[in-house]
């Protein structure tokens, strides 16, 4: 589960999206590395003009199962 916070500022030749997500603290580097790239790979598909600004952050506590 991913919790987190966007926000988008347009501007005349890029638009920059900004993201902080709070990620399970079970997820290794590779897999925080892993869902940065694609989320900017598949906005910027998307659109050209996005640049992506991703923040994460480990959460601290413990998922209900």
């Amino acid at each position: 589960m991913l919790d987190g916070y966007i926000n988008m500022v347009n501007g005349e030749k890029q638009i920059n999206l900004i993201f902080d997500f709070v990620i399970p603290r079970e997820y290794s580097e590779e897999k925080g590395n892993e869902l940065t790239l694609t989320l900017m790979d598949r906005l910027q598909h998307h659109n050209p003009k996005y640049q992506c600004v991703i923040t994460l952050d480990r959460s601290y506590v413990e998922e209900q199962r």
